[in-house]
């Protein structure tokens, strides 16, 4: 990552809410056929170093993603269009998903390991 651009501060209200908040705005090079720079922006509440919350973001982002791609492994393929059906099917993903994941872990050190 190359050096942060910018840090702003902005307030957005609606009607009797405000909420204060930071964005983070910083560059990366990105190598492809020509170099060329690429911006990334990271909104957050939390009052850290510009660095620790980018670093912070980088390392929680990962998971994050894996843990959905994992729920998306749990889904059946569907073409239904409708959504109560399709909400009811990510709903079951979700739990099984969950359930896999707590008896992965309760089990794979006594049983697996």
């Amino acid at each position: 990552m190359r050096s942060l651009t910018g840090i702003t501060q902005l307030i957005v209200s609606r009607r009797d809410e405000q909420v204060k908040f930071r964005l983070l705005v910083y560059s990366k090079e990105k190598v492809r056929r020509k170099k060329s720079l690429v911006y990334f922006a990271r909104a957050t509440n939390l009052d850290l170093p510009k660095r620790e919350v980018l670093d912070l973001y980088n390392k929680v982002r990962g998971p994050i993603e894996t843990s959905y791609r994992n729920i998306k492994a749990f889904l059946p393929f569907t073409s239904s269009t409708k959504f109560v059906f399709r909400t009811l099917i990510f709903v079951l993903a979700l739990v099984l998903y969950s359930l896999y994941a707590i008896f992965k872990g309760a089990f794979s050190n006594k049983y697996f390991g």
